[in-house]
Formats: structure tokens, sequence, C-alpha cells
């Protein structure tokens, strides 16, 4: 390489590529990284043709060049990704690894709102076009539509690798000749008599506080997910008490890479109420109310 990094803190270079001129992907590792790291190295010849100034100051300056850290918060990685997928389609030169720029940019979009612009909300929608949106988070809207129907709308990103496949089932595409072609521009659509388990399901990952000036209380949904979902409620729960919920992530992730985890060991009183915690629960003072509270 024409340029060397700090190797005490970043790893060992282990595997080194070209992407485009002045951009290289790193492999590192180090004794305490089980996994590796995974870099962008950008230098000047990159900037600012293919790398722009306004990229690089999500990096780290390391000697003569700028590092963006894979899966690191903040760190810049998609937005290099996207530049340079941007650098190899203008010029017609082959993706390799990238993905189209469409989905470089709209999974991008979502960590980096400020860079994109955020994710636009949909146009269309299987019951007529968008006319009063409210954003929930990224790539999550309630939307009002010219049939006078509330919908919650997700963004691809969010449908394809957020949410469970029961969950995704309630929902809909828009399937009308003005929707566009990239699979990665597609949202999925659930009518808001449809949508309780999917919002139950975004409340682990985006929090309560996101839906709360949405939804009545947490105990009215689950209790409308209890009623009306009965197996749903049956699928969820027993697999929070089987040990595969989402708490239960990355045991279920080392023991795919063949890391040896304890699952023999017995379960204390207080673990064992945690999990009961994370099941959904028929509230009785709750049932028959409406979950959403959205405008008229």
């Amino acid at each position: 390489m024409a340029f060397q990094i700090e190797e005490e803190t970043r790893g060992q270079v282990r595997r080194v590529s070209q992407e485009c001129p002045g951009v290289y992907y790193l492999a590192t590792a180090s004794k305490d990284d089980f996994l590796g790291r995974e870099f962008y190295a950008v230098t000047e010849e990159a900037v600012p043709e293919i790398i722009s100034p306004e990229a690089l100051t999500y990096g780290v300056k390391d000697g003569a060049v700028y590092l963006f850290e894979h899966e690191k918060e903040g760190g810049g990685w998609p937005i290099v990704s996207f530049e340079v997928t941007r650098y190899l389609t203008r010029h017609g030169l082959p993706l390799g690894d990238h993905d189209s720029l469409y989905c470089e940019a709209i999974f991008a979009a979502e960590l980096y709102p400020e860079y994109f612009g955020g994710i636009l909300p949909p146009r269309d929608t299987p019951y007529g076009l968008t006319t009063r949106v409210k954003r929930v988070a990224e790539g999550i809207f309630f939307v009002e539509t010219t049939q006078c129907r509330w919908l919650l709308a997700l963004a691809y990103p969010i449908w394809q690798a957020t949410i469970s496949d029961m969950a995704r089932a309630t929902g809909e595409l828009c399937r009308g000749a003005s929707c566009l072609t990239e699979a990665e521009a597609q949202y999925l659509f659930f009518r808001r008599e449809r949508c309780a388990p999917v919002i139950y399901e975004l409340l682990q990952d985006y929090g309560y506080e996101r839906f709360q000036p949405f939804l009545r209380s947490r105990e009215v949904l689950e209790t409308v997910i209890y009623q009306q979902y009965p197996e749903y409620v049956l699928w969820h729960n027993q697999t929070v008490m089987s040990g595969h919920g989402r708490q239960d992530a990355m045991n279920d992730l080392l023991s795919m890479l063949g890391c040896p985890v304890d699952t023999e060991r017995a379960e204390s009183v207080e673990e064992r109420a945690q999990r009961e915690s994370s099941c959904i629960h028929f509230w009785p003072k709750e049932a028959g109310k409406e979950a959403l509270l959205l405008p008229i």
C-alpha cells in the first residue's frame, strides 16, 4: 500500500483491495478482535472527484488516509460505499460487491438522513395516492390516502430486515402501474385494523416513545393483538419463553458461529420474570379499545 495505518489500534492489515482510484477496502485483525474489522481507506487522490468533502467529515484521519469503519455507528461506511457505487455507475464500470445505486442509497438513508435527506414517504398506496403523512421514524410513516384510509407504511429496509414473516403477512404491496420497478423502492402497507402485530415488533427496535403520539397505550396494543391475532400471540410467546426471542439473538448468533453457549444453566427467578414480561399479555380493562390515535 502507498499508505500505512495505525495497527496498534486498528489491527494488522490482512487483506486489501482497490475499490476505485484512491479508495481501498481493508480487512484487519488483532488478538482482541474475534471477527476482525473492515475499513474503507480514502486517500487524497479520490477527493473530491469520487469522495465528496461532505463524506470525509464522517471519517477518522489516520496519517495520509481517512478511515471509515464497517458496522460502526456514525462511521460513514455506507456513505463511502454509495459514493464509490455512484462513481462506478457513472463510468459504466462493474459494481463488483456493491448493490445498485438506489439500493445503496435507500439502506444508507435510514442511518444518515442528514446526508441523503431521509427516506421519502410513499406517493402511491394500494388505497389511492397519499394526501397526508405522519412520520414515526426514518422509513416508517402513517399515511392518509385519497380513499380516506390511514395506513402504516414501511420502507423496504424496514419491512425486509426488521419484522417477522408472521407480521409481514398482514401487509400489502402497492401493485399499481405507477409503482417503481426497483424492489428496494417498494413500501409495505398495513391497514389500521391490521397493523397491531407489526407495530408491536417495531416497538422493540425503535422504542415506545416513537409511537407514543399514535398509540393509546402499550397495554391496549397488546390486548388488541391478544384478541385478534391468537396464533401470533402463541408463536411470539413460545419463542420468547423457549430462549429464542429478540433478547437471545446474540446467543443464537454465537451458536451458529460454533461458539459454546451455556444453554443448560437454570434461569434465575429474575430472568424468568424478565422473559415473561416480554410476552404479549391480555389486559382485561383495556379490552374493546381502539389502539391507534390518528387524526380523523
